[in-house]
């Protein structure tokens, strides 16, 4: 009887963990269109930063940072390493 629930247990794990790369794998996509926007914007508003971009080892492109806080502050974000530009 132990061994039945624990194999239904990693089943469903399993189960859960496979139904979740898809859409693991769109937000990643997702991110990086929003990333290229958000580096697009710089290029358009600055064009200097191009010179910039061309010589850094790596930068990291953060397209959205939410804020908050009450007495304490935090922030939280999620983006790109780039090395290399890729």
């Amino acid at each position: 009887m132990k061994l039945q629930t624990a194999f239904s247990s990693v089943s469903i794990t399993l189960l859960v963990a496979l139904l979740e790369v898809p859409a693991m794998a769109a937000e990643k996509e997702d991110l990086h269109v929003r990333v290229e926007q958000a580096i697009q914007e710089f290029q358009n508003a600055d064009a200097g930063i191009q010179k910039f971009l061309d010589s850094a080892i790596g930068y990291a492109v953060f397209p959205t940072i939410g804020k908050g806080g009450a007495g304490i502050g935090g922030a939280r974000g999620t983006g790109e390493l780039l090395v290399g530009g890729k």
